[in-house]
């Protein structure tokens, strides 16, 4: 089944399961200032989160440091409380505070889209997002994939031992 994820939504909640109006969206920290608007990202980068966020959805982004030789600690993340909008308007705070990814704690509360963009994890970290203490399954998943690889082709890709390789060849 194909189509935008906000469509996808719409069809799960007219088969009669109620949304809850949530996403957690998995990104990495080089994007937090300079995400693309809903009408302004694609192909393997378009952010369905976005523009979920724009019609008045909350939600929790995650913002998870991949680069392995940066001085900040392992698994370090950045979470983002998105409170979804209320009779059409919504609170222009947006905290962000310090996380970790060891362990990784879901959302408190259900999410209908999980949204893991593809520079900022691999399937390690999707399975660890799946396996998270307190998750309630989202009723979507969105994890691009590579476009030049067309299924069923069976890869499990780790970028942080890539990017291990890549230093220890190029020190």
């Amino acid at each position: 089944v194909g189509g935008p994820a906000w469509d996808l939504l719409e069809v799960i909640e007219r088969s009669g399961r109620p949304l809850n109006h949530m996403f957690w969206a998995v990104r990495t920290a080089e994007t937090f200032s300079a995400q693309a608007p809903c009408d302004g990202s694609a192909l393997v980068l378009f952010d369905p989160a976005i523009c979920l966020q724009d019609r008045g959805w909350g939600g929790l982004n995650y913002w998870v440091d991949v680069n392995p030789f940066r001085s900040v600690e392992r698994g370090s993340l950045f979470l983002q409380w998105i409170p979804r909008a209320h009779a059409g308007r919504r609170s222009e705070e947006h905290a962000v505070w310090r996380g970790t990814t060891e362990p990784l704690v879901a959302p408190p509360q259900p999410v209908d889209l999980l949204l893991l963009s593809p520079l900022a994890g691999n399937c390690e970290l999707l399975s660890n997002l799946l396996a998270s203490d307190s998750m309630t399954l989202a009723l979507l998943i969105y994890a691009p994939i590579n476009p030049a690889v067309p299924p069923p082709h069976r890869a499990e890709p780790n970028f942080t031992d890539f990017a291990a390789q890549q230093h220890i060849l190029h020190s």
